[in-house]
C-alpha cells in the first residue's frame, strides 16, 4: 500500500482546519503525515 499524505488548506484568515484534520485523521492519515497549510489566498 502506499503511503498517504494529509493536506488541510484555509483561504482566509478566519477559517480553521480543525474539521479537515479530524476527517483526515479518521480517514486513517498518521499525524505525522498531515501538512497543515496556514497560508491565506485571496482578499479575505
Amino acid at each position: 500500500m502506499a503511503k498517504q499524505i494529509g493536506y488541510a488548506r484555509v483561504s482566509t484568515k478566519t477559517q480553521v482546519t480543525d474539521r479537515q484534520q479530524t476527517d483526515l485523521l479518521a480517514a486513517g492519515i498518521r499525524r505525522d503525515d498531515l501538512y497543515i497549510d496556514h497560508g491565506v489566498s485571496g482578499c479575505g
